[in-house]
């Protein structure tokens, strides 16, 4: 059970400072302006949150932004849907793309959705 109880704390520890590089790992919020997207995303509790990203900034940024904002909410399986009806998640999504290049520029509505739920 003591080992039971170390391997839980352990991996707890593990996700935590995963949670801390992806924070340290995101830019820096853009000013509005041009070149620079804002994105609102709708959370399955139905809040939002807002941020820009700059549009030559890769998809992966908005998966790690997403990892970092809903560890909270304790959502770790996800995907999400920009309008018009297009789906990225950690599977299907070459996480190096642009923003520019995945035509997810100016005001993006964003749907996400937990896969556990």
């Amino acid at each position: 059970e003591k080992l039971q109880r170390a391997l839980s704390m352990s991996r707890e520890l593990e996700k935590k400072a995963e949670i801390e590089r992806k924070r340290s790992s995101l830019s820096e919020e853009p000013k509005a302006g041009s070149g620079v997207s804002t994105f609102v995303f709708r959370i399955p509790d139905g809040s939002r949150l807002t941020r820009r990203f700059r549009d030559d900034e890769k998809l992966g940024m908005i998966f790690t932004f997403l990892d970092v904002s809903l560890e909270k909410a304790n959502i770790k399986n996800y995907a999400f849907t920009a309008y018009p009806h297009r789906r990225f998640s950690t599977e299907e999504t070459n996480m190096d793309m642009s923003l520019s290049d995945a035509k997810l520029t100016g005001r993006v509505a964003v749907f996400v959705q937990n896969l556990d739920a």
